[in-house]
């Protein structure tokens, strides 16, 4: 298989920052799920690390990089609709 080079700077891109305060520095933590030795076909638990990307102001977790199943649902406020009867 051939090896691409990809001429890309910085200013191409766009800089991520948290989603809550807008900071740009984050820090990686480590979230931990145990799987049952039933599930995993072993004799004792597992323990499964997810790295995750946190806010260095406001630890809040860049969803991004967080797996599907972890990402915050977004939460829509229906609470201003108001339907008219016709």
């Amino acid at each position: 298989m051939e090896k691409t080079n990809l001429n890309i700077s910085l200013s191409d891109g766009k800089q991520v920052t948290c989603s809550k305060c807008g900071g740009k520095y984050f820090m990686e933590m480590s979230m931990f799920y145990r799987f049952s030795g039933l599930l995993t076909g072993q004799s004792k638990d597992s323990l499964m690390p997810i790295p995750v990307m946190m806010c260095g102001q406001c630890s809040t977790p860049l969803q991004d990089l967080l797996p599907k199943e972890l990402q915050d649902k977004p939460k829509i406020d229906l609470s201003n609709i108001k339907i008219e009867n016709q």
